[in-house]
């Protein structure tokens, strides 16, 4: 996040931010002062005031309306091994978050849903209700007849992230 500053040369003026987590100081360069939103800001609206302090004027306040939004979700998974007749299968799911501050977002917790269907869309298996671990879930699949059958993957979100939902089809021979 910046803010323009006209009329002030570099290094002459320090802007202060206030009400978008805690209080930031930037010097003015090249005309602009840049500030970091915090990654752990709540999603909501903001008030954001800057003050431009000069040596020898009166500080300068504008405020401007800032609104945090809830980040997307980016929803993953992979078989460690696909089930068989024989065998039951292994499934990682995974979801990270997508969006400003990815990087320094924490990655989602909360509740990822597994349910398994036969291509005619019957049920055959339901995972229940698992929570995120650093992001992943790792679930055993029971042994499967030969056929072809659907994997749904719901994730219900997070605090800082959007749910979401994925569909897989695949092929036990």
């Amino acid at each position: 996040m910046g803010v323009t500053v006209d009329g002030v040369e570099d290094g002459a003026g320090r802007v202060t931010l206030t009400g978008v987590g805690g209080a930031q100081t930037a010097t003015v360069e090249f005309g602009r002062a840049a500030f970091r939103v915090p990654a752990a800001l709540k999603p909501g609206a903001y008030t954001a005031r800057f003050s431009l302090a000069t040596e020898g004027a009166d500080p300068v306040v504008r405020t401007q309306p800032f609104t945090v939004y809830k980040g997307q979700p980016v929803l993953g998974h992979s078989f460690g091994s696909v089930p068989t007749p024989r065998r039951a299968g292994n499934l990682l799911v995974g979801v990270a978050h997508a969006g400003n501050a990815a990087g320094q977002v924490a990655r989602p917790t909360g509740p990822v849903v597994v349910r398994l269907y036969t291509a005619a869309g019957r049920g055959v298996w339901y995972s229940g209700v698992k929570a995120l671990s650093g992001g992943t879930v790792r679930l055993q699949l029971p042994k499967l007849a030969a056929g072809t059958y659907r994997l749904d993957i719901s994730y219900g979100g997070s605090s800082l992230t959007l749910g979401g939902s994925q569909q897989r089809t695949f092929t036990v021979r």
